[in-house]
């Protein structure tokens, strides 16, 4: 069987994913960046395994201590290691961002048909009051609505699903 008989077997999707594989893998750079975020969503999966220490616990003993075999990113100025904390950090960094983006997708899309559907006034009203939050810069919005509701993961969270909105 050539290698024609076999593209004509094969169904037009299949065909798709193949050639948008080829041209993805084409992209140094996007195989780079595939990585990196897999290789990020890896690490906070998985943070309790991979993490040396715990990210609070202290050891007194080694302040500001440059890397060695029990530190390897060396401590910061309580003593906490540096690599046990960006490892808990990347999981608290994917798990605000993605909850952001579905809480504003939640609060978003049913907002945007509602405007597509029923039109005239109501999708003027929706479009003004989008163009007012859209007025605001985004960083401004959501460090505000933090400061607003207080200092934990869930309200940064909110904040940032909610200034997303727009």
């Amino acid at each position: 069987m050539s290698v024609v008989d076999t593209l004509a077997l094969t169904s037009p999707r299949t065909r798709r994913r193949r050639l948008l594989r080829k041209r993805f893998l084409r992209r140094p750079m996007a195989v780079g960046g595939l990585v990196v975020v897999l290789a990020f969503a890896v690490t906070a999966l998985f943070a309790p395994w991979l993490a040396p220490h715990s990210a609070a616990s202290t050891d007194f003993n080694s302040l500001l201590s440059h890397s060695s075999s029990k530190h390897r990113l060396g401590t910061d100025e309580l003593g906490r290691d540096e690599l046990s904390r960006l490892i808990w950090g990347a999981r608290a960094s994917m798990q605000a961002g993605f909850f952001a983006t579905v809480l504003a997708m939640v609060v978003a899309v049913p907002i945007g048909l509602v405007a597509g559907y029923y039109r005239g006034w109501v999708d003027t009203v929706i479009a003004r009051l989008t163009d007012v939050l859209l007025a605001f810069p985004f960083i401004i919005l959501a460090v505000g609505l933090a400061a607003i509701l207080g200092p934990s993961l869930t309200n940064a969270t909110i904040a940032l699903g909610v200034s997303a909105v727009p």
